[in-house]
């Protein structure tokens, strides 16, 4: 079994501006050691309507133990109505695991 896991959340926002504020205060909070924000296009139904939008995509890195925090935090503060919030373990080196440990506070 390998024990060099961590969490990777992936969310949406309609701006880098709402991405990029929802990360620092992620971050800087200890509640993700970083995050990764790219220009996305997406597809999706909502109230009935179809929609095409340009979207941004943030990545947050954590630990296992504060998966169950950061996704609190992440939906009581992201900016849409229903967020789309995913998050899987998955492994890694053993000094990326320590520098996100390092840089969370877990």
């Amino acid at each position: 079994m390998n024990e060099n896991r961590i969490c990777v959340f992936y969310t949406t926002f309609s701006s880098e501006e709402e991405a990029s504020q929802l990360s620092e205060k992620m971050v800087k909070g200890g509640f993700a050691a970083c995050s990764n924000i790219q220009s996305i296009k997406s597809c999706y139904f909502w109230e009935g309507q179809f929609n095409k939008d340009d979207e941004v995509s943030c990545i947050l890195k954590t630990t296992a133990e504060l998966a169950a925090s950061l996704m609190e935090q992440i939906e009581r503060q992201h900016p849409y109505d229903l967020p789309c919030v995913l998050h899987w373990e998955v492994n890694v080196n053993q000094a990326y695991k320590e520098w996100v440990e390092s840089n969370t506070k877990s």
